[in-house]
């Protein structure tokens, strides 16, 4: 059971990357469609909460989400480089291969996007980084999980990472996590 599962996630993931590569560009291109809700977390990062337009029809996550939320990280010239889809029990991260290894996504994750879930009535966040990514992209993700503060279970296959809120907010404020999250950067998510 466990094998059908695993091969499930790892077509959902490879699914996922495309998908979120579309969106980024639509994104970019101001052409984001049935947006249900939008709000500006930051200067780098944008949440959106939209119904899926035609590139999402027929796709593994049409079958059990009406709708997407996604977060849309931005460089400093205000492009998007990036997208982390969240599927409440758990995140899909994606950054443009040219926008890698600079810190965007660890930086958007420990700064808007984990306070902006666990502001949403959310008490632990589960990641799952699939050896489908190839050894690179599953080496830098487990370096981002690792920095963000989740507790990592490796398996032959994958990795499975938790976070619970209240480890997320210690790890801040004993400075444990690189680049300390500032209360005074985001205001929306202060301690």
């Amino acid at each position: 059971m466990t094998v059908i599962i695993r091969l499930i996630k790892a077509l959902y993931i490879s699914m996922s990357d495309e998908m979120i590569q579309k969106y980024i560009a639509l994104f970019n291109a101001k052409q984001t469609k049935e947006i249900l809700s939008s709000i500006e977390l930051s200067k780098y990062v944008e949440f959106l909460h939209f119904t899926p337009d035609k590139i999402g029809r027929g796709n593994i996550l049409n079958k059990y989400n009406k709708s997407y939320k996604m977060y849309f990280i931005r460089n400093q010239t205000g492009q998007c480089i990036g997208a982390v889809l969240d599927m409440c029990e758990d995140l899909h991260w994606y950054i443009l291969s040219k926008y890698r290894k600079k810190g965007h996504l660890t930086r958007a994750m420990k700064e808007d996007i984990l306070p902006h879930l666990f502001t949403k009535n959310r008490n632990n966040q589960s990641i799952t980084i699939s050896r489908g990514l190839g050894p690179k992209q599953y080496k830098a993700s487990e370096s981002v999980a690792v920095n963000l503060g989740f507790k990592i279970d490796k398996l032959e296959d994958c990795i499975i990472g938790n976070l619970s809120k209240d480890e997320f907010y210690k790890s801040i404020i004993k400075g444990e996590l690189k680049n300390q999250y500032k209360t005074t950067e985001c205001p929306k998510h202060q301690l």
